[in-house]
């Protein structure tokens, strides 16, 4: 008996959003409206099994295959609430964005744990990779976005014909086409934009305001700390992948100073050790994981056991801010005032540079694709100032900051 249950079929799902629509809205969605989710785009993703939660996961390509690695597991966030559905039990209707589902034998997911790597046998597509799944029936496919700081799905073609709904309600889920077409027009902050699974948004609307808020109070200090940096404004933060900073500042002549941040707590002496299932496939696949992606996936993993807090904070400045910064104690000042900055949320203690390098960093190949927080800087007469912030260096201020 005991055998039989492990080899019963299961079902795993992974979702990247839900929430409600409306009977009227589900009948009349099609090509170009655009779903709005409850999550926000730095959320992790939930793992379902059978359509019970299971774990809270991240999507990662590998291969040009989706996969899912498992991050905690116990939701990180409560479920929203649901909204008032007024008096007929299926006046709004409770939808999720799917981005796959695969099945898989019971017995096989034993030993799965923490950064475990679930096969979702999808391939990246530039056109379409997710479902609109209404009340469990796939109703719509089309392309994952972010709104705002929501997740969201821009519809490419319904799977379903639509229905006629007498009376009229709407729902603040979907926008239409029309309206979708302006915002995207308009640009700006509330502009849709198309989510990239290879470069994930981690830092929501809310982070990216306080870094801002940060680095004003840093600027404000250094300009009283240090004489000539009157002259310098912050220019913007933004979100984007290491090497997108890195490969262009290999050819600017940047000078470069590592900040180290100090753990607020002590490290572990010994790593914690991978789970004993790392690979987990469909009952449909055959034979093992093609080796250079499990290789691929297991140096992922393997880096994410390692102690936050180790890789360095960079600050990079241009050719004319080298008389500004490389004033004796002029680095250890900036460190000073960055943390005084940092103090608005957590804080993050960074030890002064030990040197200044004649190049920026760019061999790391298991950080190329890391997302890091830009704050840059640039004079009024010229010059640039940039602070880099791998996610791993954030790691005491990461909640904080986006919360």
């Amino acid at each position: 008996m005991n055998g039989d249950f492990l080899s019963t079929a299961a079902t795993l799902d992974l979702d990247l959003g839900s929430g409600w629509i409306s009977r009227y809205d589900a009948g009349r969605v099609g090509s170009g409206d655009v779903i709005m989710a409850d999550e926000l785009a730095g959320d992790a993703q939930k793992l379902r099994l059978n359509g019970q939660y299971l774990c809270d996961a991240s999507v990662c390509i590998a291969g040009e295959r989706f996969f899912a690695k498992i991050e905690r597991l116990e939701p990180e966030a409560p479920p929203p609430a649901p909204p008032e559905r007024g008096d007929e039990a299926v006046e709004l209707l409770p939808f999720i964005i799917r981005l796959a589902s695969i099945e898989v034998e019971l017995g096989s997911m034993a030993g799965l744990g923490r950064y475990s790597f679930v096969d979702l046998e999808k391939v990246f597509s530039m056109d379409e990779d997710a479902l609109l799944v209404v009340a469990g029936i796939p109703l719509a496919a089309g392309k994952i976005v972010v709104i705002g700081e929501n997740f969201g799905l821009r519809i490419a073609r319904r799977l379903s014909g639509g229905f006629d709904v007498a009376e009229m309600r709407t729902t603040g889920a979907v926008l239409s086409a029309r309206l979708a077409e302006s915002r995207d027009a308009k640009g700006g902050a509330d502009r849709i934009k198309a989510y990239d699974f290879r470069m994930p948004d981690c830092f929501s609307r809310r982070g990216i305001v306080k870094a801002q808020a940060i680095h004003l109070e840093f600027l404000r200090t250094l300009a009283d700390r240090l004489p000539g940096a009157e002259g310098l404004e912050l220019s913007f933060v933004d979100q984007l992948a290491y090497h997108e900073w890195a490969d262009p500042g290999m050819d600017e002549g940047l000078r470069v100073a590592l900040l180290d941040t100090r753990p607020s707590r002590p490290r572990p002496e010994e790593l914690p050790e991978l789970p004993r299932t790392l690979f987990l496939r469909p009952r449909t696949s055959s034979g093992p994981l093609e080796e250079p992606i499990a290789e691929a996936l297991r140096l992922y993993a393997e880096e994410s056991l390692k102690p936050k807090g180790e890789r360095p904070v960079i600050m990079a400045f241009d050719q004319s801010l080298r008389p500004l910064f490389e004033e004796e104690g002029a680095l250890s000042m900036a460190a000073s005032c960055l943390r005084n900055g940092w103090k608005r949320v957590a804080d993050l203690r960074l030890a002064p540079p030990a040197e200044i390098l004649d190049e920026v960093p760019g061999e790391e190949a298991a950080y190329r694709y890391e997302m890091i927080l830009l704050a840059r800087f640039e004079g009024k007469k010229g010059g640039r100032l940039d602070l880099v912030y791998p996610l791993r260096s954030l790691e005491a201020c990461f909640r904080a900051l986006n919360s």
